[in-house]
């Protein structure tokens, strides 16, 4: 054979189906060709992608997509709260409960403590939340939040720890003394003895001139 007539082998990425062919094809995109000479092309494998024609290779699906078939052109995004943590992944994961996906779907993120996941079912949203007042959370990756014990409150939203019910100061205050303070509280305690010395004083004056009435009644 001379120079004209002689068979070139088509290169990566193209084939040519039949023999006697005048021209190489392409390689559709899902498909690549790895050697020279080729009668056909393969298919990416699950995990992996050819998104061009031409491929002499296929390119790994990147954590947070995966490729579930083979003859992929493109990687599939994970579904809401779920994750793949690593490069050529054919599955995702569901992120448990109290943990929601990263804005890259490449890991579980636990909802800090003082929170917890909100699960809207009638929507796709998931997403962390602070406890409500009169609730806590003081472990993270939780999906809901805990009632304070008796004698316990929490007054703000994300509390980590519940506090001891204080009463309110005005609660405190008797004859203008703060029983909050020990040295006012004894003010507070002699005052009120006062009060008290006065009033049996007063009672018992009444009912000395209550008895004495009666005394000259019986005389007469």
């Amino acid at each position: 054979l001379n120079a004209s007539t002689a068979c070139t082998a088509c290169p990566n990425g193209t084939f040519a189906p039949t023999t006697g062919s005048s021209e190489c094809l392409a390689c559709p995109s899902g498909t690549y060709g790895g050697a020279t000479g080729a009668s056909d092309c393969d298919d990416c494998e699950a995990g992996s992608y050819a998104p061009s024609p031409n491929s002499s290779s296929c390119l790994l699906c990147p954590a947070g997509r995966f490729s579930k078939g083979a003859g992929s052109d493109s990687c599939d995004s994970c579904d809401t709260n779920e994750v793949s943590t690593s490069a050529g992944s054919t599955t995702c994961v569901f992120c448990a409960t109290g943990r929601v996906a990263s804005n890259n779907q490449t890991k579980c993120i636990g909802c800090p403590a003082g929170s917890y996941l909100v699960n809207a079912s009638t929507t796709t949203e998931l997403k962390c939340a602070l406890c409500p007042v009169g609730r806590f959370q003081d472990l993270p990756a939780k999906g809901s939040c805990r009632a304070c014990a008796d004698g316990y409150e929490a007054k703000q939203e994300g509390t980590v720890e519940c506090t001891l019910i204080v009463p309110d100061d005005d609660e405190n205050i008797v004859l203008g003394f703060d029983l909050n303070d020990s040295t006012e509280a004894g003010y507070a305690y002699s005052a009120l003895t006062g009060v008290l010395l006065v009033f049996l004083c007063i009672i018992a004056v009444i009912a000395q001139h209550f008895l004495a009435k009666r005394k000259r009644e019986r005389e007469r």
